[in-house]
Order: structure tokens, then sequence, then C-alpha cells
């Protein structure tokens, strides 16, 4: 099965209203679902089927809980994941790495997301 470009685009502007244009926030996670360091106040913008939460309007999560790594989550205002990624290299990121609780927390990529084909 393949999706039609106007239905590819219609499902980015969906996940873009359940994500929120404002208030987004990208959590990261351990392999128990226990919270490590969350990122606040993203926005977010859909474009054809690519949905953007640009890392710069990402707030740095200035005192991490701290753990290893496992995946990340967006949600939109604290209300719930919308999507996840097991890839966190697509934030700078690796699984299994250490944050220690404390540590300043910041993402060096945009967070997208693709419609399928």
């Amino acid at each position: 099965m393949r999706h039609s470009v106007v239905t590819r685009n219609d499902m980015a502007v969906k996940m873009r209203d359940r994500i929120g244009t404002t208030g987004v926030r990208v959590v990261l996670r351990a392999s128990n679902d226990a919270v490590i360091a969350t990122l606040t106040g993203g926005t977010s913008s859909s474009t054809g089927p690519t949905v953007t939460i640009p890392t710069a309007s990402l707030t740095d999560d200035s005192s991490a809980v701290g753990g290893t790594l496992d995946h990340m989550i967006v949600e939109p205002l604290a209300t719930g994941e919308i999507f996840r990624y097991d890839d966190v290299t697509v934030l700078g990121f690796s699984v299994n790495q250490v944050i220690d609780a404390g540590d300043v927390v910041d993402c060096t990529g945009d967070v997208t997301w693709t419609a399928p084909l």
C-alpha cells in the first residue's frame, strides 16, 4: 500500500495538531520509561508530509534527573506520548548513554516525523 501525497500531507497536519504548535515537550526516558530529562517549550510545524520541532525552540533541561538513555517521546504539554523515537541519535544522543543527575541536557538536531508512504 502507498499513500497519496494529499493523504501524507493530511497525516502530517493531523500529527502537528495532536502535538500542538506550542508547548511541545521532548522527554528522554530510560528503558523502564522513567524520565531522565525534559526539554520544554517547543514549537511544531508541518510542511508537506513532515512535522518538525526545531531544536532552537526547545528549552534545555538545566538539571536532569539522570539515568541510562533508551528512547525519547514527544508530547504536548505533558498530556501523553504522541510518538516515540528508539533511535535517539537524531538528537545527538546514543542509546545506553548515561546522563548524570544535575546535568544540563540539550539536543543538537531538529525532531522530525514524516508520514509513511
